[in-house]
């Protein structure tokens, strides 16, 4: 139990990070979406009703210290983390190269669908600024998620999280 509190501060710490430092470290107005790549980490190294519980909590902190649509990401992140579950069994993703390539292409899904989702709102985005943010924003996170891993990793070591 002790150590499920501490991941959830741990996730929340990772939020913060996202929410202060990576909104000055900006790179072409866009940022790294570090707790979708805690979500697929979480979705394929813990258990599958821990992941989900996670990567709900996870959406929550990005809703919470985000400036989009409220509710979005809670919807997204246990979405996203069902669907590792699942491509998990079919197919190994067990090596870290693996986990970061996967993080790449769900972070492009998850762009289009909220880009997509902005677009039926009525908030018209051109095709250079919706193009950008996409492949940037995933070259950016997939960059950074190497640092996440690394960091989870040496966090489940120390705690012993099973």
């Amino acid at each position: 139990m002790k150590k499920n509190w501490l991941l959830l501060l741990f996730i929340f710490f990772v939020s913060l990070l996202e929410a202060t430092v990576f909104s000055h470290l900006m790179l072409f107005r866009t940022k790294p979406d570090l707790l979708l790549a805690m979500v697929v980490i979480m979705a394929i190294t813990l258990k599958p009703n821990q992941a989900l519980l996670f990567s709900l909590a996870s959406g929550i902190f990005k809703d919470m210290f985000g400036a989009g649509v409220f509710g979005i990401y809670i919807l997204l992140f246990p979405l996203w983390c069902f669907l590792i579950i699942k491509l998990s069994r079919k197919i190994s993703l067990d090596n870290d190269i693996a986990g970061i390539v996967l993080i790449f292409f769900v972070d492009i899904l998850q762009n289009i669908f909220i880009r997509l989702g902005l677009l039926f709102a009525g908030i018209y985005i051109t095709w250079y600024v919706f193009l950008k943010i996409i492949f940037l924003e995933a070259v950016y996170t997939t960059v950074m998620s190497p640092f996440i891993l690394k960091s989870y990793k040496f966090f489940k070591l120390h705690i012993k999280y099973k």
